[in-house]
Formats: structure tokens, sequence, C-alpha cells
């Protein structure tokens, strides 16, 4: 599957904006190990989440230029 210019530049954003450093306090997940590090619940709060959600709101909100 070919993924558009705009999500893939979104992607690099947030790889670049968080890097290898730890997106949650709970897990100490990275962005590179948090599908498998996250141990927050599906009803709980997860901030590894929030951090990755913040970052695309700062590509969209220009950030990225």
């Amino acid at each position: 599957m070919k993924v558009s210019k705009r999500l893939q530049a979104e992607r690099e954003f947030v790889e670049r904006s968080l890097g290898d450093s730890s997106i949650c306090a709970d897990c100490n997940a990275t962005l590179s190990t948090y599908g498998e590090a996250c141990t927050a619940g599906l009803s709980d709060q997860c901030h590894g989440f929030i951090a990755i959600e913040q970052a695309k709101k700062d590509f969209r909100s220009g950030a990225a230029v």
C-alpha cells in the first residue's frame, strides 16, 4: 500500500519529534517500543498515545515547517 506524501511527512515529523526519548512515564516506552511496552488497559489514558497524538497535532498546526 502506497502512503501519501502528507502521511509520510507526518510520520517522519513524529519520529523526529519524539526520537528515542521516553514517551510514557508509566511503562517507559519509546516510539519504537510503544507497541510492545505499553501496559495501559484499553479504558486507561495512555501517556504514550497522547504524546504521539500531540506530535501529529503539532505537525498539522504547522510546527513541521
